[in-house]
């Protein structure tokens, strides 16, 4: 990405921030009276199903918010079923299957030479995995504007 004609067109203030609060949703819209029995659920769950292991393939970008690249992540399947889906079974919401982490965001429309530029690259590593780890714990973030960089913290959950 630096060495891209469109590295320029980069925030690249705004990754030194997201390093730090690396994301993939599970499930948005909690209420804050809800926080605490949620933390509760997935607690349990880990305490059954242990720490998860993940792998994030190359960069993606959807259609809906073209403005910021995506990391896919793909959890590990536990009992035939996806990691994921289990944290968001327990907390009662419907899996999603999707899970993305926004890394990268874009200052500026790219123009045609740079778009066809980012699909190349985006081409060229969509199937490779990039990291493969074992998340330590999971959290629970309070946010009045569904933004994890100016989230807080409600629960750290990790494996009992």
């Amino acid at each position: 990405m630096k060495s891209s004609g469109f590295a320029p067109k980069i925030a690249w203030e705004l990754c030194e921030l997201r390093r730090s609060r690396l994301h993939a949703t599970l499930a948005s819209g909690i209420s804050e009276a809800d926080l605490v029995r949620c933390a509760e659920a997935v607690q349990g769950l880990l305490d059954q199903i242990g720490s998860i292991s993940v792998c994030l393939k190359g960069p993606f970008q959807g259609t809906r918010n073209t403005g910021r690249i995506y990391f896919p992540v793909y959890p590990q399947k536990i009992r035939g079923e996806d990691a994921f889906a289990l944290v968001q079974k327990s907390i009662g919401v419907s899996p999603t299957k999707l899970y993305l982490v926004g890394y990268y965001h874009m200052r500026n429309e790219l123009d045609p030479l740079e778009t066809r530029e980012l699909a190349e690259l985006i081409d060229q590593w969509r199937d490779r995995i990039v990291v493969k780890t074992t998340i330590p714990f999971l959290e629970l973030y309070a946010t009045n504007d569904d933004l994890a960089l100016s989230a807080r913290v409600h629960a750290k959950i990790g494996v009992g």
